[in-house]
């Protein structure tokens, strides 16, 4: 079955950080943060393999998601991938920003 490595842009997750201070631990207010990632999937076809990883990252973000805020997940690339497929687990992580960052400049 072919392997594809499944780009993703998400937004819309709410959560708060802790930080050091010093000595203290500062909690900060949550904030609508967006993401990039990365999913390994097997699949038949391109729409499959996309689906596959949409699904995959909706279960893994759904408690983030508030009902009163907007969220998306969208496909911005599906490259057939055999080689690097073996090289990671089925997600490698997310790369998170602030929403309000991303707004500012324009994208």
């Amino acid at each position: 079955m072919p392997k594809f490595a499944v780009h993703l842009h998400g937004t819309g997750c709410w959560w708060g950080t802790e930080e050091r201070s010093g000595r203290k631990v500062v909690r900060t207010e949550p904030r609508p943060r967006g993401f990039y990632t990365v999913q390994f999937v097997e699949a038949t076809s391109e729409e499959e393999a996309a689906a596959q990883a949409v699904a995959m990252v909706q279960a893994e973000v759904k408690t983030m998601y508030r009902d009163d805020y907007p969220r998306t997940i969208e496909v911005e690339e599906v490259l057939e991938d055999p080689r690097r497929y073996d090289e990671f687990a089925p997600g490698v992580g997310f790369t998170w920003y602030h929403e309000e960052a991303n707004k500012t400049e324009g994208h």
